[in-house]
């Protein structure tokens, strides 16, 4: 998975985007500067009428989007713990 996944995250039916900065390689320090020891930051932005929204930011690692609508979203916190997320027609949860 890339730094960049363009999905209908609210099946709302218009492409929304999750920033992972996980996935994103900044020149000569490797990791983008969102990045900590172990997590990075990532966003979740809902297309709203043309322009895009911060609905979510978190810290997180291995994100993974599926292809399911709405999709569902893994990843892991600090210390490697499992999480899942989708949304639920009023947030992610």
């Amino acid at each position: 998975e890339t730094g960049l996944s363009e999905r209908d995250f609210d099946a709302d039916g218009t492409l929304d985007l999750l920033i992972a900065h996980e996935g994103f390689i900044c020149g000569d320090v490797g990791r983008s500067g969102f990045c900590g020891m172990q997590v990075c930051t990532t966003k979740i932005w809902l297309n709203r009428g043309g322009q895009f929204v911060l609905q979510e930011d978190f810290l997180g690692m291995l994100i993974e989007v599926d292809n399911s609508v709405p999709p569902v979203i893994t990843g892991r916190a600090h210390g490697g713990a499992a999480w899942t997320m989708r949304w639920t027609g009023t947030g992610f949860r």
